[in-house]
């Protein structure tokens, strides 16, 4: 999936095959490590905002637990757009060094 959102790096051969990681590029190995960060605090956004949802349901007349259920809401879909921000930014990058 994001192998499709990058250019392709046709004159990127520095390669880290000395580190361990097989015959990839820098920006392969970076693109990796991003991509399974993103997904993980994707699922940490959604089980935090289910968890919110669930406070804000429960909360049968306690203000206290529907403020948290709310405040939980509000922060699992700010760390959501703050990521695809990061994805976007990090997409832009790479665009303008490689080209």
């Amino acid at each position: 999936m994001l192998k499709n959102l990058f250019i392709p790096l046709a004159h990127a051969t520095l390669t880290v095959s000395t580190f361990g990681f097989g015959d990839r590029t820098v920006t392969e190995i970076i693109v990796n490590i991003v991509d399974l960060l993103q997904r993980t605090i994707m699922v940490v956004c959604g089980a935090a905002f289910v968890v919110g949802a669930l406070f804000f349901v429960i909360a049968i007349g306690n203000e206290e637990y529907r403020s948290k259920g709310k405040n939980l809401m509000t922060g699992s879909l700010i760390g959501l757009a703050i990521v695809v921000a990061a994805r976007g930014i990090m997409n832009m990058t790479f665009l303008f060094i490689y080209g």
